[in-house]
Protein backbone atom coordinates (compact mmCIF):
# COMPACT_ATOMS: atom_id res chain seq x y z
CA UNK A 1 0.00 0.00 0.00
CA UNK A 2 1.37 3.31 -1.43
CA UNK A 3 -1.14 5.66 -0.51
CA UNK A 4 -1.47 5.04 3.29
CA UNK A 5 -1.77 8.20 5.65
CA UNK A 6 1.19 7.00 7.54
CA UNK A 7 4.34 4.84 6.72
CA UNK A 8 2.73 1.12 6.88
CA UNK A 9 4.92 -2.10 7.41
CA UNK A 10 5.99 -3.96 3.70
CA UNK A 11 3.77 -6.93 5.70
CA UNK A 12 0.69 -8.59 4.15
CA UNK A 13 -2.26 -6.53 5.47
CA UNK A 14 -5.74 -7.23 6.44
CA UNK A 15 -7.94 -3.87 5.17
CA UNK A 16 -11.40 -3.51 6.45
CA UNK A 17 -13.63 -0.56 4.54
CA UNK A 18 -17.06 0.46 6.17
CA UNK A 19 -19.17 2.19 3.88
CA UNK A 20 -22.29 3.78 4.98
CA UNK A 21 -24.84 4.19 2.32
CA UNK A 22 -24.84 8.05 3.37
CA UNK A 23 -21.51 8.80 2.32
CA UNK A 24 -22.74 8.81 -0.91
CA UNK A 25 -24.88 11.63 -0.13
CA UNK A 26 -24.03 14.77 -1.95
CA UNK A 27 -22.70 17.56 0.63
CA UNK A 28 -22.15 14.78 3.03
CA UNK A 29 -19.46 16.01 5.86
CA UNK A 30 -19.82 15.11 8.93
CA UNK A 31 -17.89 16.76 12.24
CA UNK A 32 -14.42 14.80 12.93
CA UNK A 33 -14.43 16.91 16.21
CA UNK A 34 -17.44 15.53 17.62
CA UNK A 35 -16.21 11.80 17.01
CA UNK A 36 -12.26 12.34 17.89
CA UNK A 37 -11.37 10.57 21.03
CA UNK A 38 -9.44 7.33 22.47
CA UNK A 39 -11.75 5.32 22.29
CA UNK A 40 -11.37 4.61 18.15
CA UNK A 41 -8.54 1.80 19.24
CA UNK A 42 -6.87 0.28 16.00
CA UNK A 43 -7.00 -3.21 15.16
CA UNK A 44 -4.03 -5.19 17.73
CA UNK A 45 -3.20 -2.29 19.59
CA UNK A 46 -3.01 -1.25 23.45
CA UNK A 47 -2.46 2.53 22.52
CA UNK A 48 -2.47 4.51 20.28
CA UNK A 49 -1.58 8.01 18.77
CA UNK A 50 -3.93 10.02 16.73
CA UNK A 51 -4.18 12.92 14.13
CA UNK A 52 -6.58 15.17 12.13
CA UNK A 53 -5.37 15.32 8.52
CA UNK A 54 -6.82 16.30 5.50
CA UNK A 55 -9.06 13.72 4.49
CA UNK A 56 -10.51 13.51 8.78
CA UNK A 57 -9.67 11.68 11.54
CA UNK A 58 -6.62 9.64 11.70
CA UNK A 59 -5.82 7.30 14.65
CA UNK A 60 -2.64 4.50 14.78
CA UNK A 61 0.21 2.94 16.41
CA UNK A 62 3.77 3.26 15.46
CA UNK A 63 6.13 -0.18 15.41
CA UNK A 64 9.82 -0.40 16.28
CA UNK A 65 12.65 1.91 15.53
CA UNK A 66 11.36 2.67 11.81
CA UNK A 67 8.27 4.60 13.29
CA UNK A 68 5.81 3.04 10.80
CA UNK A 69 2.67 2.17 11.58
CA UNK A 70 1.28 -1.51 12.08
CA UNK A 71 -2.16 -0.39 12.46
CA UNK A 72 -4.50 2.44 12.03
CA UNK A 73 -8.22 3.72 11.78
CA UNK A 74 -9.41 6.72 8.91
CA UNK A 75 -12.29 8.40 9.53
CA UNK A 76 -13.34 9.77 6.43
CA UNK A 77 -15.37 13.42 6.51
CA UNK A 78 -17.94 11.44 4.42
CA UNK A 79 -18.39 8.82 7.17
CA UNK A 80 -16.29 6.07 5.34
CA UNK A 81 -13.83 4.43 7.84
CA UNK A 82 -10.69 2.21 6.78
CA UNK A 83 -9.18 -0.02 9.30
CA UNK A 84 -5.77 -1.52 8.07
CA UNK A 85 -3.58 -4.34 9.98
CA UNK A 86 -0.16 -5.21 9.01
CA UNK A 87 1.34 -6.93 12.30
CA UNK A 88 -1.00 -9.74 12.59
CA UNK A 89 0.05 -11.82 8.97
CA UNK A 90 3.53 -10.75 9.65
CA UNK A 91 5.83 -14.12 8.71
CA UNK A 92 7.88 -15.25 10.77
CA UNK A 93 12.04 -15.80 9.44
CA UNK A 94 10.01 -14.96 5.95
CA UNK A 95 8.34 -18.44 6.39
CA UNK A 96 5.17 -18.84 5.02
CA UNK A 97 2.25 -19.93 7.25
CA UNK A 98 2.31 -23.70 7.76
CA UNK A 99 -0.12 -25.78 9.41
CA UNK A 100 0.65 -26.78 12.72
CA UNK A 101 1.31 -30.68 12.76
CA UNK A 102 -0.31 -32.88 15.86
Amino acid sequence: MSETPIPILSNPIILIHIIPLSSFSPGQNIDVGKIACKLWNPIYSSHNLFRYNIDGYLTYEEFGKERKGHTYIQVFRNGIIECVESYILKSNNNEKFKKKKS
